[in-house]
């Protein structure tokens, strides 16, 4: 078993193709070490070459909707009204960590989307609940915490409330 670094596409291609031919290893065996190995080779040289970017939470909602078959009618029931669910959408009200965790649990959605890991982090959700990011009027400045009064914090209603409420009392 000789191993280098995956520089180029020649030898993207050849670790590929011994990859297929060592598929059926026995476990434990040189040649699973050698898979394992070479696989872990074409993960690094692939994440460099072909990085997938991170997208934006109400992007990821979008495409719930429209490649998960869900609808907006079931986001609004999830957020409390259809009104908070358009101005989600149209990025003007900003996703809490309440909402992040009901559309999540509701939805089966990984919380890392709806928050924006990968994301610059002034595009972030914040642990705290507050985001920073431009607003319309173009300043940057924190949304209203998770913990505070305002109307972007309020907890999950609907649905999402219900269903929340029902899997604590399973946990008990």
């Amino acid at each position: 078993m000789t191993l280098h670094p995956i520089r180029d596409e020649a030898d993207h291609a050849a670790a590929l193709t011994r990859i297929a031919e060592l598929w059926n290893a026995a476990p434990e065996s040189d040649e699973a070490y050698e898979l394992d190995a070479l696989a872990t080779l074409v993960d690094a040289y692939e994440a460099r070459q072909f990085p997938i970017a991170a997208i934006e939470p109400v992007e990821a909602l979008r495409l719930a909707i429209s490649e998960m078959g869900h609808t907006q009618a079931e986001l609004a029931e999830i957020l409390g009204s259809r009104s908070r669910s358009m101005e989600v959408l149209s990025g003007k009200r900003p996703l809490t960590l309440d909402l992040i965790r009901a559309i999540s649990a509701v939805w089966r959605m990984p919380t890392d989307l709806l928050v924006g890991v990968g994301m610059a982090p002034e595009r972030r959700v914040g642990a705290d609940g507050g985001t920073r990011s431009k607003g319309a009027s173009g300043m940057t400045g924190d949304w209203p915490k998770a913990g505070g009064r305002s109307a972007y914090a309020r907890p999950a209603h609907g649905l999402a409330r219900r269903h929340l409420d029902a899997m604590s009392k399973q946990s008990r």
